[in-house]
């Protein structure tokens, strides 16, 4: 350092630069002045939030930030007629996916493909069932069906009594990290997926 201030005065170089450069020895060639240590307080990291919505309304479903990690649908919403197909491949940051009793009653196909991220689905009772459905009388949908493939890290699949009741098909497919599937109640007419092909593929044994 102290050759660097020689340098600049010898050399003619600017006079702020070299007071500036003479200071700077100053204080480090000082061993009066020297700083022995110094206290280093870690940076405070805040995690970013996440991104939590209550779904109460189709327009607000409709609305809904793909960015999204955790969703929750209240009961009786979203059974305006005119939706029939619901595809959740957009949302690629879902993690857990919370579904009401009485729910997209007019859907006539559920996916759930390719979510990398999703860990949890919860649905309710009676949902993604024909209001209108008698189970004495009526047939299943041909084209009501239910996706559920490539979700990687779902733990997590619990189905109520009632729910897709009238649905063709299910298939659950490359879903590895399962551990726990519930659909209905085993001391119950849950009457789920009643007349479909139901069809699991999955390596994970630790499934229950």
């Amino acid at each position: 350092m102290k050759e660097s201030v020689e340098r600049i005065r010898r050399n003619g170089t600017s006079e702020v630069l070299w007071k500036l450069s003479k200071s700077a020895w100053n204080v480090i060639g000082d061993t009066d002045h020297a700083i022995s240590s110094m206290d280093v307080t870690p940076m405070t990291v805040v995690a970013k939030p996440v991104l939590k919505v209550t779904i109460e309304c189709l327009e607000e479903w409709v609305r809904l930030d793909r960015e999204v990690e955790e969703v929750t649908v209240a009961s009786k919403c979203c059974k305006e007629s005119g939706v029939k197909v619901l595809d959740l491949s957009g949302f690629a940051k879902l993690r857990e996916w919370n579904v009401g009793d009485y729910c997209f009653q007019t859907v006539e196909v559920l996916k759930l493909i390719g979510l990398t991220q999703l860990e949890r689905v919860v649905i309710g009772y009676y949902c993604f069932a024909d209001e209108e459905y008698n189970v004495q009388t009526d047939k299943m949908n041909p084209n009501r069906r239910f996706y559920l493939k490539n979700c990687e890290r779902l733990r997590e699949l619990r189905i109520d009594c009632w729910s897709f009741c009238d649905y063709s098909v299910c298939e659950i497919e490359n879903v590895p990290s399962l551990e726990v599937i519930t659909i209905g109640e085993w001391d119950d007419s849950c009457n789920n997926f009643l007349h479909a092909s139901m069809a699991l593929r999955s390596d994970y044994k630790g499934m229950r």
